[in-house]
C-alpha cells in the first residue's frame, strides 16, 4: 500500500508542474570569446542550461576532470565563467549543471586553442629591375592554428588581404617596395613582413639591327638579325605592313618581289613593347636595256670608229670588240688603227644593283680599204692559277699574271646570279690578289678575272665561283644522306654559339643554339611545340654566329646556306 501511495504522489506531483525528484538540470552549452583558435590566456566560456543551477567548468575531461571554474545561471539561464590557459596550448573544456536533483551530464567539449606563435613569410624575389608590370609569389608557414590569409602593401600604403601570385601594372618607374605578411587563424600577423625594393624601368625597349641586306640588291631572299637593349627580350616582326607576328633572330625572308620592302621589328620586354625599328630596301629583279644610238656606217673606209649608247636606267657599261673580253667602257667609245675586214661592237649595261643586261646591244660593220690594222688588237693571256680564300667576311682571290711582255693590270667583274655573266667591276689594278673585306657570306658570287695590255685589249678571262655553302663542310651542298647527317661548318673567330635553322618545303622545323661548330640531327624530334621528323625529301640549312652571352642573342651575318636530299 505505501509504495502505490508514492507512485500516485509521484504523478500527481508532475501533474501540477512540481519538480520530479528525478528531473536533473539541462546540459549546459559552451562557447568561447575570443572564438578559438585566438591569441588569449583568459578566454570567458559562456552558454546557457536551466536558470539558477549551479555550472562548473573542468578541463582535460568529463567527470573527472581538473575544476576550471564554478558560477551559478541567471534567472534566462545564461552563464559565463572566465578560464585561464598558457601560451600555445589546446584545452578542452566542459561543464555540468547541478541543482537539488543532481548534476547534469557532461556538455559537448569545447576545444580552445590558444596561439601565440606568429606566422613566417616567404616571398619569391623578382629581377632587380622590372618593366612597369610584375607578379609577386609568396607563401606562409605557421606552427600554430596555420596560416589563414596575407596581407600585401605597396610603397608604404596600409595592408589590405591579397593572394598568391599579386600582380601590379602600370607602376611609376623608379624604386618601388612591396610588403608582405601572413596572418594565422588565431589573428597573428608576421611582425616582420617579407619585403623587397626594386626598380621599376619605364623606358621602352629598342631593336638595332645586326645583320640586313644592301639597300640596293637583286636577290630575292633577305636575312635579318637583331637585338634589343634589354634581356630578355621576344620580338614581333612585320614585312611591307603586314600585321606583326612573333618572330625571332635571325629572320630569313625569301621569294621577295621586284620592288621596295620594309621590315618593322619591335621588341617586348616585360610587358612594355617598344618602337619598331625599320629597314627599306630596294630588291631590283629588272635588267637594264642597252641600246646603241650611233655608229660607223655598215660599209665603212675609215679606220677609225666611234659608238655613242645609253640605258634605260643608271648604269655603268662593258665594251667588246670582235668578241674580245670585255673592257669598261663610257659613251662615247672609240676605236682607232682598224683594219679592212667585218668588225663587231658590243655593249652591255649594268645597273646599280648588279643586273647585267642579258642581250648586249650589238652593231657589226665592214671596214674596206685602209689595210691591215695599224694597232695592237691582240689581247693578252689569262691570268694563271686563280685561288680563292673564303672566311667569315673576308675573301681573298690571288692568280699569277700573264707573261705577255706588254701586260699591264687586271680587271676582276662580279655577278651574284647564276647564269649571268660577270660584268659589275670591283677591282681594277696591278695586283696579283683582291681582298673583299666585309664580305658577305651565303650568296652566290661567280668572279672574273681579266687581264688586260697596254694597249686596253682584253682576255676573255678566268672565273670563279663562291657558292653560298662555301664555308659549311658537310653534308655537301646538295649531297644525299640515307640517314641524320652531322651538320658541321667552319667556326667563327670570337663566336660563343651558333644558330642552326632547318627548313623542309620552305617551312622552319628545326632552331637550335650550339656551342660548338656542328649540329647532330636526328631521326625524331620536337621544335616550337611539333614533333617532327627526318623524311624523305630536301632539306635546306643556315648557319648564323653569336657573340657573347646567348641571352643577349646578338648575331653577326649569315655564315652560309646549303641543302641536302634524304633519301
Amino acid at each position: 500500500m505505501k509504495r502505490a501511495y508514492a507512485f500516485a504522489a509521484v504523478v500527481a506531483a508532475l501533474a501540477v508542474g512540481v519538480p520530479s525528484a528525478l528531473a536533473v538540470p539541462a546540459v549546459p552549452t559552451l562557447t568561447s570569446t575570443p572564438a578559438s583558435p585566438a591569441n588569449g590566456n583568459n578566454p570567458v566560456l559562456s552558454g546557457t542550461t536551466d536558470p539558477g543551477v549551479t555550472v562548473d567548468v573542468y578541463s582535460a575531461s568529463c567527470p573527472g576532470g581538473t575544476s576550471a571554474g564554478t558560477t551559478t545561471a541567471d534567472s534566462a539561464g545564461a552563464f559565463q565563467v572566465s578560464v585561464s590557459v598558457a601560451d600555445d596550448t589546446r584545452t578542452d573544456f566542459f561543464a555540468t549543471a547541478t541543482d537539488a536533483s543532481g548534476p547534469s551530464a557532461c556538455s559537448t567539449v569545447l576545444t580552445y586553442v590558444e596561439d601565440s606563435t606568429d606566422p613566417d613569410t616567404t616571398l619569391v624575389p623578382v629581377p632587380a629591375t622590372t618593366g612597369p608590370s610584375v607578379s609577386f609569389t609568396f607563401s606562409g608557414s605557421d606552427a600554430g592554428s596555420g596560416v589563414s590569409h596575407f596581407e600585401c602593401s605597396l610603397n608604404g600604403t596600409s595592408f589590405t588581404t591579397c593572394t598568391s601570385p599579386t600582380n601590379y601594372s602600370n607602376l611609376s618607374g623608379g624604386p618601388n617596395t612591396f610588403q608582405v605578411r601572413a596572418v594565422d587563424a588565431a589573428g597573428n600577423f608576421d611582425p616582420t613582413p617579407a619585403s623587397q625594393t626594386w626598380i621599376v624601368d619605364t623606358v621602352s625597349p629598342n631593336v638595332t639591327f645586326t645583320a640586313k641586306p644592301p639597300t640596293l640588291t637583286n636577290q630575292r631572299s633577305a636575312t635579318f638579325a637583331f637585338v634589343a637593349d634589354k634581356t630578355p627580350s621576344t620580338f614581333e616582326c612585320s614585312l611591307d605592313g603586314a600585321p606583326f607576328t612573333t618572330c625571332s633572330s635571325p629572320q630569313i625572308y625569301s621569294g621577295l618581289a621586284n620592288g621596295v620592302h620594309t621590315v618593322a621589328v619591335h621588341a617586348n620586354w616585360l610587358g612594355l613593347i617598344g618602337p619598331p625599328s625599320q629597314y627599306a630596301w630596294t630588291v631590283d629583279l629588272v635588267a637594264p636595256q642597252t641600246t646603241i644610238g650611233s655608229g660607223p656606217p655598215a660599209a665603212s673606209t675609215s679606220a677609225a670608229a666611234t659608238f655613242t649608247f645609253a640605258a634605260n636606267e643608271q648604269s655603268t657599261f662593258t665594251c667588246r670588240l670582235d668578241g674580245a673580253g670585255p673592257v669598261p667602257c663610257t659613251s662615247p667609245k672609240s676605236y682607232a688603227g682598224l683594219g679592212d675586214g667585218a668588225h663587231t661592237f658590243s655593249v652591255q649595261g649594268v645597273d646599280r644593283a648588279g643586273n647585267v643586261d642579258s642581250t648586249p646591244a650589238s652593231y657589226a660593220w665592214q671596214i674596206s680599204g685602209v689595210g691591215p690594222p695599224t694597232q695592237d688588237l691582240r689581247p693578252p693571256a689569262n691570268v694563271t692559277r686563280i685561288k680563292r680564300n673564303v672566311g667569315y667576311r673576308v675573301l681573298q682571290l690571288r692568280w699569277r699574271r700573264p707573261s705577255d711582255a706588254d701586260f699591264d693590270h687586271v680587271a676582276v667583274f662580279l655577278s651574284t646570279k647564276k647564269g649571268v655573266a660577270p660584268r659589275t667591276l670591283v677591282y681594277s689594278g696591278k695586283k696579283q690578289s683582291y681582298l673583299k673585306r666585309r664580305f658577305q657570306n651565303g650568296l652566290y658570287y661567280r668572279y672574273l678575272v681579266v687581264s688586260y695590255d697596254r694597249a686596253d685589249n682584253a682576255s676573255g678571262g678566268r672565273s670563279t665561283v663562291i657558292p653560298p655553302s662555301a664555308l659549311l663542310r658537310s653534308p655537301r651542298n646538295g649531297q644525299v644522306v640515307r640517314s641524320a647527317p652531322v651538320l658541321r661548318w667552319t667556326p667563327v673567330r670570337k663566336a660563343t654559339f651558333y644558330n642552326v635553322q632547318l627548313y623542309y618545303r620552305g617551312a622552319k622545323v628545326l632552331s637550335a643554339w650550339p656551342q660548338r661548330a656542328r649540329q647532330a640531327l636526328k631521326r625524331q624530334w620536337s621544335y616550337s611545340g611539333r614533333a617532327y621528323g627526318l623524311g624523305k625529301g630536301v632539306y635546306s640549312w643556315y648557319v648564323w654566329p653569336g657573340f657573347g652571352p646567348r641571352a643577349k642573342g646578338r648575331y653577326g651575318q649569315l655564315l652560309g646556306q646549303g641543302s641536302f636530299r634524304v633519301r
